[in-house]
């Protein structure tokens, strides 16, 4: 099977995506990186249930490090710009970019995201990010 670095916001956001990526082929390497999730301690319910649920399923996961400070550098002054605006476009970019630096960094070619399946989101928005980042 050939690894694929996949971030992943959440659990629940990941297992369609796993799944999908196992039938195809893929073995998938489970990143978490979400500056962007405020307070702490609802960034380590989440941290902490993907963990779980990756060690259930017995595949690798990498922990990023919480850097809520970079987050809001990245996006000051976009504070007030509604979902799926300019400031969830420098958010994808930058956790995109911290996988595709992760992913090299464990000699594996090819990454992806759990963001895409959400309904709140911009699929759109996310793989044009990914694809600056590629």
């Amino acid at each position: 099977m050939k690894k694929i670095m996949l971030h992943a916001c959440c659990a629940p956001c990941a297992s369609y995506p796993i799944e999908k990526l196992k039938e195809d082929g893929y073995e998938p390497v489970v990143f978490f990186y979400n500056p962007n999730i405020y307070p702490l301690e609802e960034y380590a319910i989440r941290r902490n249930e993907l963990k779980k649920y990756c060690e259930d399923l017995n595949l690798r996961y990498i922990d990023g490090v919480y850097e809520p400070d970079e987050y809001f550098k990245t996006v000051q002054g976009l504070e007030s710009e509604p979902e799926k605006g300019k400031r969830c476009s420098l958010c994808f970019k930058m956790r995109l970019m911290k996988t595709a630096q992760n992913a090299s960094i464990f000699g594996i070619d090819c990454f992806t995201t759990t963001l895409s399946v959400s309904p709140h989101k911009n699929s759109a928005q996310i793989f044009e990010m990914a694809h600056e980042v590629e």
